[in-house]
């Protein structure tokens, strides 16, 4: 799977200087299916991270538990039970080590009664902050769909006197696939930051 982030050009007030930032992320998964309600997954990921002149690198692993509950919802509910970014950093913009941020979290899948979709909570926990996420996924052909989705990250991200607006933390995006290509485009709204866009392109090898 690759994946690049574009965050888009930043002005910086003061001095009037622009720059921009964006991630290109390589990473392989992994699966191994214990019955047919459990299963552990994981991934190993090279992230190459670019600020204006700046370059860093790291690797780091995803490790996951799933649980499949047979009811209630159409298909059940999935529990699933992570643990995210354990690696190292190979690169720093400065001469400053330091460490992954490490996370933890749970998130719960299901699908509504009515409606051809799918729908997930999460909440996922770091050194001093928390994030809540919830996601929808709706179905509108074979192999597409419509993405909408919302997260308290940017709640964090307001300073002095900013108020905040009603939009802030929304997603939306689009996804479909084509043989054993997958394309996914979105856009998010973290306030007095901005709205960043994101690009994934994926191929399945099996």
């Amino acid at each position: 799977n690759i994946q690049i982030n574009n965050y888009g050009d930043f002005l910086d007030s003061e001095s009037n200087y622009t720059f921009s930032s964006q991630d290109f992320i390589l990473q392989n998964r992994i699966s191994h299916k214990i019955n047919n309600q459990f299963y552990i997954s994981g991934a190993i990921k090279y992230i190459n991270s670019n600020i204006d002149n700046y370059t860093s690198s790291a690797l780091a692993s995803k490790l996951n538990f799933h649980y499949h509950f047979q009811k209630p919802f159409n298909n059940g509910v999935l529990l699933h039970l992570f643990f995210n970014n354990y690696g190292i950093i190979l690169d720093t913009y400065t001469g400053y080590k330091d460490k992954l941020p490490n996370s933890y979290g749970a998130l719960v899948m299901f699908s509504p009664v009515h409606i051809d979709a799918l729908v997930s909570c999460q909440y996922e926990l770091f050194n001093n902050y928390h994030i809540f996420t919830l996601h929808s996924e709706i179905f509108i052909f074979q192999n597409s769909s419509l993405l909408l989705g919302y997260t308290s990250l940017a709640n964090n991200l307001y300073l002095e006197d900013f108020n905040k607006d009603f939009f802030t933390g929304i997603s939306l995006g689009f996804s479909t696939q084509h043989q054993n290509y997958g394309l996914n485009i979105g856009i998010q709204n973290l306030g007095v930051t901005g709205i960043i866009s994101i690009i994934s392109i994926s191929k399945s090898l099996n």
